[in-house]
């Protein structure tokens, strides 16, 4: 009924504004907290950063603590960002863990075909990357091109045990449950007819959540780096095809989240033992 989208448009409005909010301005407070504790009881000097930022001069002078911090941080991010989420979308969870417990029998099977159709998508996103690296001179000279959010994930996961358990914990447990909630089932309550229209959409915001922070900062530094911008644009592509590849996942079952969690936290554990493997 129109009252019933009105009132799940409203929710969503909710949750998506709270999730950009702890995304972007709780977590900053959140690492500036986290930060300040680490460095002191490290006993890291933070007095004197030669007129570095301050993550730089941890990277470079501190590496191993710098990745340490960053797992914390992410940790500590989306433990704010699933209770929120969950929270706002308790409804939603048990309404689709019902629908899932009357035809439980098929969400394995389901979960596996949408791996595949990840897969297709990922795999049409990377030969379009692929022709786009060879036409364009910028990335001639580029032995390995990845974006920022993928090196991070790498650099963090082969810091150490800890490190490594909590981006496993991150990428297969909360991201899937965290974005699944927000970019399948809240944005797509923003619309009244949901159609390949709602897929695209969905898709491209999934996308740009993964290379704007990147692009952000390299556009507001003291020297910008046009190749790194112009890799961050590139790599939207492989996240686009995700979000949509997702986004038709979502609607092809009926929207059940459910199913979108289970492909999206698969196809991130199968990245994880491959990074483990590598």
């Amino acid at each position: 009924s129109e009252a019933e989208f009105q009132k799940d448009r409203k929710t969503a409005i909710i949750a998506i504004a709270a999730y950009y909010l702890i995304f972007y301005l709780i977590g900053a407070f959140l690492s500036s907290i986290i930060v300040s504790v680490y460095t002191n009881v490290k006993g890291i000097d933070l007095s004197d950063t030669g007129g570095l930022a301050l993550g730089d001069y941890l990277l470079i002078n501190y590496p191993s603590d710098y990745y340490t911090i960053l797992a914390i941080n992410n940790i500590a991010l989306y433990l704010a960002l699933i209770t929120c989420t969950v929270l706002i979308g308790k409804k939603y969870l048990l309404k689709d863990f019902q629908s899932l417990k009357v035809d439980h029998s098929n969400f394995f099977k389901n979960v596996g075909q949408g791996i595949l159709i990840l897969y297709g998508a990922n795999i049409a996103a990377s030969i379009i990357q692929s022709v786009i690296y060879s036409i364009i001179p910028i990335f001639k000279d580029i032995t390995e091109i990845t974006s920022q959010n993928q090196q991070t994930i790498d650099n963090v996961f082969n810091n150490g045990i800890f490190s490594a358990g909590v981006v496993v914990v991150m990428t297969v447990i909360f991201a899937p449950i965290v974005e699944e909630l927000i970019f399948r089932k809240f944005f797509f309550n923003l619309f009244k007819n949901k159609t390949i229209k709602t897929i695209i959409i969905t898709g491209a915001i999934f996308g740009a959540i993964h290379v704007t922070e990147a692009i952000i900062v390299e556009l507001t530094a003291n020297t910008i780096d046009t190749t790194s911008i112009a890799i961050e644009l590139v790599s939207f592509i492989n996240y686009f095809a995700s979000g949509i590849a997702l986004g038709y996942i979502y609607m092809k079952n009926d929207y059940n989240v459910y199913v979108t969690m289970g492909v999206h936290a698969l196809s991130n554990l199968i990245s994880c033992f491959a990074l483990l493997l590598l």
